[in-house]
């Protein structure tokens, strides 16, 4: 992440969650992930080009697989 943009204060989100496949053990899954970033205060950044990429959605594929132990392990490709 830029420098002039807070980490902490970043949100993540998935939207269009689906399942595209799968068995007993694993789902083949897919989704639209968003990332809305907030400036440090002070910080310099072109306010235009910041509405847009918080606009953008990057479409992702993922696996879920079920732990022998519980849980479950998410891959992101």
């Amino acid at each position: 992440m830029p420098p002039e943009f807070d980490a902490s204060k970043t949100v993540h989100r998935f939207e269009d969650i689906r399942q595209r496949g799968g068995n007993d053990h694993q789902l083949v899954c897919a989704a639209t992930y968003y990332t809305t970033m907030v400036p440090k205060p002070g910080a310099s950044y072109d306010k235009g080009a910041l509405e847009w990429a918080n606009k953008l959605g990057q479409p992702i594929n993922y696996t879920v697989e079920k732990l022998d132990k519980g849980g479950v392990y998410v891959n992101i490709r």
